[in-house]
């Protein structure tokens, strides 16, 4: 199969409430298309924490959690604090006891929930200030710009993000190298491999 990659426009990610109706969630990708929270494989969203209070039990999920710039929260995990600053990045299972603290005021996060044993995955940042190489891996990528926009180009094809937008690289079994450049000189990419636990395959879906 040969690498693709596909435009996530913000104007077209989906608004939900969250599972425990504490918040709202903005559902920026997941496969397979159209999945509901008890069935998706992964799913990438933007939550928006508007107050302190607990985060939805996700059994049998693993999750990566970012903070978004500005904000900043203290996240209690099983009963341990972890202060995150913008850009941070923190692990837990779906199942732990999961409470946000907003001490300085409403705050976003870019979360990633993958299930257990089907997919793994990692969340990284990009600090873009020329064009640069990126390694795509078995499985593929999402990326998100979070700072800035940005050109994302595989050997055929490519896309510009606008501040806001993703793209989702596939690239079955094998690998591929994608071309960033930042659009107006410097831009932050969150960067999310994802690859499957056994037999390879990644797609996405923008509904």
């Amino acid at each position: 199969m040969n690498a693709t990659i596909r435009h996530l426009p913000a104007n077209g990610y989906r608004r939900m409430p969250w599972k425990n109706g504490a918040g709202m969630t903005t559902e920026v990708a997941v496969f397979p298309p159209g999945s509901g929270m008890d069935e998706f494989d992964w799913r990438l969203a933007i939550a928006d924490l508007e107050r302190s209070g607990p985060f939805s039990s996700f059994p049998g999920v693993d999750r990566l959690l970012m903070m978004l710039p500005p904000g900043s929260a203290t996240l209690t995990i099983d009963g341990r604090e972890h202060h995150l600053a913008p850009l941070e990045v923190v692990r837990f299972r779906g199942e732990s006891a999961v409470s946000a603290s907003l001490a300085g005021g409403p705050a976003r996060d870019l979360n990633l929930m993958t299930r257990r044993g089907r997919v793994v995955a990692t969340m990284t940042t990009i600090d873009l200030t020329r064009r640069q190489k990126l390694p795509v891996s078995t499985g593929g990528a999402v990326l998100c710009a979070i700072e800035g926009g940005a050109e994302i180009a595989l050997e055929t094809s490519a896309v510009a993000l606008a501040p806001g937008d993703s793209a989702v690289i596939e690239t079955g079994a094998g690998s591929t190298t994608a071309l960033l450049r930042p659009a107006d000189g410097h831009a932050v990419i969150g960067c999310i491999a994802i690859a499957p636990s056994h037999p390879p395959g990644l797609s996405g879906s923008a509904p």
